[in-house]
């Protein structure tokens, strides 16, 4: 039974048969579905639920679990308990004793909404570092006594970084290193803190020789199945490891690995001009401020190139509009090759086009303008 599986609210958007609903009551669902008032949706779970079960949709076996046969799945009836009507079974179980009496940890539905809060898109999409970095507060709320490192093999933002997220090119490593097996693998990797090889690489803060050391590999779907992206490392106190600590692990890794791939997807289709595929206005609008806060906190040069190119109407008068399309595209490119990587291509509107050029001054900046006019004649 997974912990989405105990959410009514997933319930009902992805477990209910909505061909086996009758059309007033699928009417009922999109509104409860549209409105946010928890109690209404388990309510709504339940009474659906039970219908299907009257019309045999369903049926409930003695242990209060829902089983929807088509599907061959089986669905705990949590739903019933958070209504208040307990199952036998939990009515015979005596409360603890209050001398026994320990603090309960967060629920790990809590643990899920934390993570699904960061996820969840609101307005435009932010940086990629604040979503990470949402993340691995999250981690440090949950073992208040951990220390985490998320390591990362390809770019994320240029030129920025925040505590706990550093850079790693997995062909530094040592032969041997354990960073070496977590990759291989596909799950949690333990160790123990005084394992060899734990030092040769710089973690976040001094290494300690005492505890836990865990390692979880972080990939993206890629043709050839995944792609590893990042590795992350977490240091736990000696003591036993909590019986939930892989399953949370997993699903903090798995949402680091969401919020990587949605940033990517968004960039791709929100922030980058169709026709030349180079940035568009948006997101000059957006990173044009923290190139400057950026250049401005690290004393460092930023220049801007506002290029045009002349009389490019003339080609679509004479040539069409798929003629003028083609060259915006080719220009695009060239500029893109033609730069440094580390530089920011937009498209401002129509033939125009602005380039950020970090770290360059105005000396430098003219001769990467002059090399663009250059590629451009002898195109």
């Amino acid at each position: 039974m997974s912990r989405l599986q105990r959410s009514s609210r997933y319930f009902l958007e992805h477990l209910l048969p909505r061909e086996a609903l009758q059309p007033a009551e699928r009417e009922q669902l999109d509104r409860a579905l549209r409105g946010s008032d928890p109690e209404l949706e388990r309510a709504l779970a339940l009474e659906l639920a039970e219908r299907l079960v009257a019309r045999g949709v369903y049926a409930r076996d003695g242990g209060g679990d829902y089983v929807f046969a088509r599907a061959g799945e089986r669905y705990r009836l949590v739903l019933r308990r958070a209504l208040g009507a307990p199952t036998a079974e939990r009515r015979a179980a005596p409360p603890p004793p209050a001398a026994a009496a320990i603090p309960l940890p967060e629920p790990p539905l809590e643990r899920l909404r934390e993570v699904l809060a960061v996820l969840r898109l609101h307005g435009r999409q932010p940086g990629i570092l604040s979503g990470l970095g949402r993340l691995l507060a999250a981690l440090g709320r949950w073992y208040p006594s951990s220390g985490a490192t998320l390591y990362h093999f390809q770019d994320l933002e240029d030129g920025d970084s925040l505590p706990g997220l550093l850079p790693l090119e997995p062909d530094t490593l040592a032969a041997g290193h354990p960073f070496h097996r977590a990759l291989a693998g596909s799950g949690l990797l333990a160790l123990a803190a005084d394992a060899p090889g734990q030092g040769s690489f710089p973690a976040a803060g001094a290494a300690t020789r005492e505890g836990h050391w865990l390692l979880l590999p972080l990939r993206l779907p890629s043709e050839d199945g995944s792609l590893p992206w990042g590795l992350l490392e977490l240091r736990l106190p000696p003591g036993p490891l909590p019986a939930s600590l892989p399953a949370e692990l997993g699903l903090l890794g798995e949402a680091l690995s969401e919020l990587v791939h949605n940033h990517r997807v968004l960039a791709g289709v929100v922030y980058v001009d169709g026709l030349t595929q180079v940035y568009n206005r948006s997101f000059l609008d957006l990173q044009l401020p923290v190139e400057v806060e950026r250049a401005t906190r690290n004393s460092e040069s930023l220049a801007m190139l506002v290029v045009d190119l002349d009389d490019f109407k003339q080609i679509n008068d004479r040539h069409g509009h798929e003629a003028g399309d083609g060259v915006l595209r080719e220009f695009g490119g060239l500029l893109q090759r033609t730069l440094r990587r580390v530089d920011l291509v937009f498209r401002f509107g129509g033939e125009e086009f602005v380039v950020l050029l970090p770290r360059l001054d105005e000396e430098s900046a003219l001769r990467a303008a002059e090399r663009l006019r250059l590629a451009v004649a002898e195109g």
